[in-house]
């Protein structure tokens, strides 16, 4: 995967999901050797400042989770309270069903993903 920076307008957090993976992250040009770092489903990665100019990559996924097909339990959730607050009653009751997160699982076997969240600033601004 090729190395690649952000643009230095914004900030970027990333919520991880899904196989473990190298996240390699360097300085500010291309020659300066990265660091690798694992991460691991369920972690947040926040680049911000400088580490927003610096390139990164995911060169490789690294399969440490056995399976994703274990049946997801609903704890400490009163039903009614979901069901009383809930908008679409209709997905409340998909979501509780565990074929409806199958296609998910399997796909998370071998995957991950990356949700990324930016704050993007206007011309000259320089903080939120």
């Amino acid at each position: 995967m090729t190395m690649r920076t952000q643009d230095s307008r914004y900030y970027k957090i990333v919520f991880l999901f899904g196989q473990t993976a190298i996240f390699l992250i360097g300085g500010k040009t291309n020659d300066e050797t990265p660091t690798a770092l694992y991460i691991h489903s369920g972690d947040v990665l926040i680049m911000s400042e400088e580490s927003r100019l610096c390139y990164h990559a995911v060169p490789r996924i690294i399969k440490t989770q056995s399976s994703w097909t274990s049946e997801l339990k609903i704890k400490d959730i009163e039903i009614e309270e979901l069901e009383e607050n809930c908008l679409d009653k209709a997905l409340l009751q998909k979501v509780g069903d565990w074929n409806f997160w199958k296609p998910f699982s399997w796909y998370l076997n071998d995957s991950r993903i990356n949700i990324n969240v930016r704050q993007v600033l206007k011309p000259g601004e320089s903080t939120l």
